[in-house]
């Protein structure tokens, strides 16, 4: 990904053993990759000075994701090595992510971030089975016959804590097509219907009950259809979240503001816009927002910045934040 360093994480060693240190130099070194986050150091900081704290910070859209170097890493690696004790690789590295940012470019930053740790693995392995072997008095048979296999082979590994989980069974496209469909049978339909009597009405479209009529059509039709994507959420909610109703008529709000703002562009085309015309910015202004669910403005060039102000952008994040609980808020 061209932008992929304008997505920063936290990093902090909590364990001030050798071990860990050579491990975060290695992880440090590891970031510096082009396709890889940007990694900003806080371990020798006064901020982010807990667990809780990175969590919190990933948690509030202070930042895309954190690695954690956790305390007693050291420790306990170096008596599953030397007295064959027992050992969690994945307890030495914690990777904080999140879910409630454009949900594609989510998953690019974090399986970049994922692909960075795993492929330290091996050389860091490598390196603590040297150290092993070149300590006084150890050979290589000593040393494999005394350690826990677990550590010799992977010492170290991680677990992902996903601090916002993305609170829908099924995925992020289905969510943008049930809004794009919002958009499209929310307003094409009375569009159509409008453009199909064309001149009779065409020619007296700025009588007052005309105009209103046709607004009352258009919003009834978009709550209708609103309704319906808002159940399509509710029947395939995660597990983890129970939605109350409230959050049924935040969401249902999301999704007719969405197409209601649509819906009021192509209002204003049929009251000055010969009907013959209508399709083509119709069509238009549809793409452009269907652009921003794919794009979106996050890790692109500062020209896609303008889908900041499209609707189904705004949209978009607020359905996130809803479904992560409030995250990146």
């Amino acid at each position: 990904m061209r932008h992929i360093k304008d997505s920063t994480f936290i990093f902090r060693n909590f364990d001030d053993s050798q071990t860990a240190n050579d491990l975060s130099s290695m992880i440090i070194a590891g970031f510096e990759n082009p396709n890889a986050p940007l990694l900003k150091v806080y371990t020798d900081s006064e901020k982010y000075d807990s667990v809780a704290a990175i969590k919190d910070a990933v948690w509030k859209g202070n930042a895309w994701g954190a690695v954690i170097v956790n305390d007693g890493f050291g420790k306990q690696l170096e008596q599953a090595l030397s007295e064959g004790a027992d050992y969690d690789p994945t307890s030495a590295v914690t990777l904080v992510t999140e879910e409630s940012r454009h949900y594609f470019k989510v998953i690019m930053v974090n399986k970049a971030a994922q692909t960075v740790l795993t492929a330290l693995e091996g050389p860091f392995s490598q390196k603590m089975f040297q150290q092993m072997v070149t300590a006084d008095g150890a050979n290589a048979t000593r040393v494999i016959d005394q350690a826990n296999a677990n550590a010799l082979i992977t010492p170290f590994s991680y677990a992902v804590d996903n601090v916002a989980p993305y609170h829908f069974d099924m995925s992020m496209y289905i969510l943008s097509v049930t809004l794009s469909l919002c958009m499209v049978v929310g307003s094409f339909i009375p569009s159509n219907m409008w453009k199909s009597i064309e001149e009779p009405f065409y020619k007296q479209v700025r009588i007052t009950h005309v105009i209103a009529l046709r607004a009352f059509i258009n919003i009834i039709w978009a709550a209708f259809i609103c309704i319906q994507a808002t159940g399509i959420v509710f029947a395939f909610h995660g597990p983890l979240w129970s939605p109350s109703t409230r959050d049924f008529f935040a969401m249902f709000a999301i999704f007719l503001l969405n197409t209601l703002s649509f819906t009021f562009f192509i209002d204003c085309m049929q009251n000055w816009v010969h009907p013959r015309f209508l399709l083509g910015g119709y069509f238009t202004t549809l793409f452009v927002n269907i652009a921003a669910a794919v794009f979106g403005p996050e890790l692109n060039n500062h020209f896609f910045r303008i889908l900041y102000a499209v609707p189904f952008n705004n949209s978009g994040l607020m359905l996130r934040t809803l479904l992560t609980n409030g995250s990146y808020n």
